[in-house]
Formats: C-alpha cells, structure tokens, sequence
C-alpha cells in the first residue's frame, strides 16, 4: 500500500495547481487532488473493489459520474478502468442520453469480482484517505493551534451570563487543551455554556468520509455531527483550485453524548448486515471538541468510562482495534470536556481526577446575575422588564424557600408565569400573582399564593 503524504511546502502538486488557486483555496495546498494511483496513498486492489462496487450498483456509468461518485479524479479513475479493460471486466458502451462521453458497464467476470468486493467490505462512497495521511492531516488541523485568550474569550462569550472568574477558569481550559471536568448543581447552567465553547475554535477543517488502513475502511464522515461549509455536493469533475474531494470542509466538530453513551460507542463499531465499519464518537471529534454531558448517568460504568480515556489523554494517541485484527493510531486530537450535576468524588477516583487539567465548579448565581439572565429573557419574549418583579420573585420566592439562584430559573418560573397570563387571556406583562403560581407549579407548593 502506497503511503503518500500531504505536503510541507506549495511544490507538492504544482501539475494541478497554480499559485492563485492554492491562494484561492488553501485547502487546496493541504490536500491536493491525486492525479495517480500512488498519489491517492491506496493500493490498487482498493480502488478497484470501490470501483467495481459502485458500477454494480449503478448498472452502467461515464467517467463523470463515476468521479463524482468515487471522489477520486479522471486520471486515476482511467488507470483503474484500464486494469478493467485488460482482465475483461468491464464493456465501453458510447455515449447515450445525457452523457457526454463514452459508459462503462461490468462483463460477468466484473459483476462476480464486485459481488466478491462486497463480501470483502460493503463501504460504497467517495474512496477513503490512507491511515497515514489521515494521521498527518489531523496533525496540519490540530485543535491546540487555535490560541484561546482572555480577549478572545470575553468577546466571544459576551452575551453569556457568567461570573468573570469562571469566565478565566474556562478560557484558561480551553487554552490548555487539557481535558476539563465541569462539575456543579443541576441548573446552574453547565450544559448551556458549554454547548458554546465551540466559538473559540470556530474556523473549518478538512474531515475525510473514510479512512483506510490495508484493505480496512472506517466511514468516518457523519452528517449529524459535521456541517459542511464548502458545498461539497456539487456534481462538478476535478477543477484545478479544488482540494481532494475524498475531504470536505467543515466546521470544526462538537460531538455531545449523555446518558446514551455506552462503550460500544467509544469503539470502532461493524455492522454484520452491511459489512462496514464506523468510526467511534471520539474519532468523530478529531480537531474539535468532545462533551461527554450528564456524567454519571450514562450506560457504561463511570470507572470504565474514565479508564477508556487514560492512554489517550497520557499519550496522545487513540488505539482503535477492529475485529479483523488490524488497529488504527489515531492522535487525540481534541478538547474532552466532562460535565456532571454529581459529586465528583462520587464518580472518580482521586488519581483520575489528577488527570484532569482542570476542574471548574458552577455556583449559583448572584442577585445581579440572576438580574441580567431575567432581563435577556424578557426582551426575547418581548415582555416588559420591570426590576420590582425580579425582585419580588428572589425575596419572596427564592429566599423564603431556601431556593438558590440557578441559571435556568427565570427561564423555569417565567415560562410557567407566562403560562398563566396567557391562559387566563390578560396582558404580557409579569405579575407577583402570575409568578407565585408559576413557582407552585415548578417547585412542587414551595410558596402560597396570595
């Protein structure tokens, strides 16, 4: 198997591009289009199982589609049909309909080799990159290359209710690159911040659909974790400003798991009906962050979920093994964020925790934090906001009751409030009454309505 590398420097692929196309498209000088076989970083047998299966299920296609469909460019895909063309399994047809240049269809010796191909691995798509380009593309993309300052983190968390000491603690996390425990009461607004950090690594970045090592594919591409931001669905042959199209641009991930996660999801998984295998969530996260959310109360055991991260954190390699015996190192390249309403010392031992680069506890908030929060909700429900209800709602509500002031509740006891108001057809306008209602509904009768 062929092993090519991306390039250190603008002369690797200058056949394809010009110094204004790589200007255009920088991903272009990352990731140029392969032009040969050694170039793709595959071995023949490869390709040609992929292009085999792909005609199979087509039935008959031109060189354009089969480009489009197997992402890789009319150069290679000559060579591959050629080696076709010799052994007899595949017949040229002319040009018909709306194609524009000769077809190709499997002979019978071609359709049985397809069929073979398939029970050798059923992945059909844009071919995969090699192992080793993958390693060294995720190096080129690294997360830790994006510089998270105290200026950067203010501006970009801006419009976020939050202290500015555990502003700092955060940035200072996400700078680090370390991974990070996010602990603290239900409500005080964990899972909402940091569903945002993601705009401190917001920049985009290549994710290829499959990975290969040997003769073994991994999907790796997954439309509901990475946004494309290039249109990549464009039906268009190889163009000379264009990076490989066996990548696509994307934003950087942000995979979340809560109670869902169990171990199967760490590992690469193989689906018997289809023969394929795909990628684990981590692998999807790569140059982006992972936020493992509700900690505790997942499938798999705490202890074993926190002893699968070990060797990947003190490493900084991921070991990815397949039932075939072959195994993929994968740099662990990402931002691991855990976050939980439990008592840490409950879910972990104390030499895991020293492991964790950081640990940020979230409090309740004060009476002028809990101000704002209100304020921002009022103004988004296009509600007037009047201080005399908030404060009526802290003094007589939560005080009384032993209530902390949690992030989430205006959002809680002004949905309920307005639940009221609505119902009962009076203006949109917060009340004392409509609030001590809103709160017997949300805590249960803590409070009596006058």
């Amino acid at each position: 198997m062929q092993t090519n590398s991306f390039p250190e420097s603008e002369d690797y692929g200058a056949n394809q591009l010009g110094a204004e196309s790589v200007a255009a498209n920088p991903f272009a000088q990352l990731a140029p289009i392969p032009v040969t076989i050694e170039e793709t970083g595959l071995g023949q047998s490869l390709l040609e199982d992929l292009v085999g299966k792909t005609l199979l299920e087509t039935a008959v296609a031109d060189l354009d589609f089969l480009s489009v469909a197997t992402a890789l460019s009319a150069p290679v895909l000559e060579q591959i049909l050629n080696a076709y063309r010799a052994d007899g399994r595949i017949e040229v047809r002319a040009a018909a309909g709306q194609s524009s240049g000769l077809r190709y269809a499997l002979t019978d010796s071609g359709r049985n080799y397809a069929r073979q191909a398939y029970e050798r691995s059923g992945y059909v798509g844009p071919a995969p990159i090699s192992l080793s380009q993958y390693q060294q593309l995720i190096q080129h993309q690294s997360v830790r290359n994006k510089r998270v300052t105290r200026s950067l983190m203010h501006e970009k968390m801006s419009d976020i209710v939050i202290s500015p000491m555990t502003l700092d603690q955060l940035g200072a996390a996400m700078h680090s690159g370390k991974a990070t425990f996010i602990h603290g009461h239900a409500g005080t607004g964990k899972s909402y911040i940091c569903s945002r950090l993601n705009r401190l690594i917001d920049s985009t970045v290549l994710v290829p659909f499959a990975v290969a090592e040997s003769e073994t594919v991994v999907s790796v591409f997954d439309p509901s974790v990475h946004v494309k931001t290039d249109g990549a669905d464009q039906p268009a042959l190889m163009l000379r400003d264009r990076h490989d199209p066996r990548l696509c641009v994307c934003d950087r991930p942000f995979v979340t798991s809560g109670g869902e996660l169990d171990a199967d999801l760490l590992e690469v998984r193989y689906d018997t009906n289809t023969r394929q295998y795909s990628a684990p969530l981590q692998m999807k996260a790569i140059n982006g962050i992972y936020l493992i959310d509700d900690l505790g109360r997942q499938k798999i055991n705490p202890s074993e979920l926190f002893n699968r991260w070990i060797v990947p954190m003190e490493a900084g390699i991921d070991y990815l093994n397949f039932g075939s015996g072959v195994r993929m190192e994968i740099p662990f390249d990402l931002l691991l964020i855990f976050s939980t309403n439990l008592d840490p010392a409950d879910l972990v031992d104390a030499a895991f925790l020293r492991r964790i680069g950081h640990k940020i506890e979230m409090t309740e908030l004060q009476p002028q934090e809990y101000k704002m929060i209100w304020r921002d909700l009022c103004n988004a429900k296009s509600i007037p906001y009047e201080e005399s209800v908030v404060d009526f709602a802290i003094e007589n509500l939560h005080y009384p009751n032993g209530m902390p002031l949690l992030a989430c509740h205006p959002r809680d006891l002004i949905g309920a409030a307005l639940d009221f108001i609505e119902y009962g057809e009076d203006d949109r306008r917060l009340t004392p009454y409509a609030l001590e209602l809103g709160w017997e509904s949300n805590f249960l009768g803590t409070a009596s309505a006058h």
